[in-house]
């Protein structure tokens, strides 16, 4: 069953536990004016305030959540990055579009069956800031198993090389990944694109032109 649906089952189930108890401790205070009665209602409103903030995906919900997933289904699958530094990765589970972030190249991620839709990575290099993405569309299915971690071959390092059209009519800059994925990378800064300058045997420039992002 789907994590997130079996979780919502869960909490579902014991709101409606609690808010029986609910019913019946203050039918109690009201009808009986006794202890156990208080002490019933203060545990159902407490449990109930709990279920709604698991449900309503507050940060204290988001733990519990997680928390019940461990329980229930385990720990969840890691996949590796060779990239050590901040990354996004986006991907599919039936008909749910999920994400992961990450500091490290470590991305928690649920178990099942992963369609990966894009991976992102941002890094500095002096005073510029970048951005590698790669879209993953063409790669195979991942089957995860919880507590599984699988390498990612995916993201930096990028290799660059200039490809050149018929008599030299037009140069394109094509970016692989370290899974030889295609790849682009920007300036989210909106700094200058790189630019190109063509030699010829005496070191005279014979060309000079700038790349476009897109």
């Amino acid at each position: 069953m789907d994590q997130t649906v079996l979780s919502t089952v869960v909490v579902g189930a014991c709101a409606l536990v609690w808010l029986v108890a609910l019913a019946v401790g203050i039918w109690r205070v009201r009808h009986r004016r006794d202890r156990r009665g208080l002490m019933l209602t203060v545990l159902a409103a407490t449990a109930l305030l709990i279920a709604v903030v698991v449900y309503t995906g507050t940060t204290y919900g988001t733990k519990i959540s997680a928390a019940i997933h461990v329980r229930l289904v385990g720990p969840p699958a890691i996949l590796v990055t060779s990239w050590q530094g901040r990354g996004e990765l986006h991907y599919h589970i039936g008909s749910r579009t999920l994400s992961s972030t990450t500091q490290d190249g470590r991305f928690s991620v649920e178990t099942g069956t992963l369609t990966l839709e894009s991976y992102s990575a941002f890094g500095t290099a002096g005073a510029t800031t970048w951005e590698g993405r790669t879209t993953l569309s063409n790669v195979k299915p991942l089957v995860l198993q919880p507590g599984q971690q699988q390498p990612l071959q995916v993201g930096p390092p990028y290799t660059a090389r200039v490809e050149v059209g018929p008599q030299l009519k037009s140069l394109a800059l094509k970016v692989k990944d370290a899974g030889g994925h295609d790849a682009t990378v920007s300036d989210p800064g909106h700094h200058a694109p790189p630019s190109l300058e063509v030699l010829d045997a005496r070191g005279q420039v014979v060309f000079q032109g700038k790349f476009s992002y897109g």
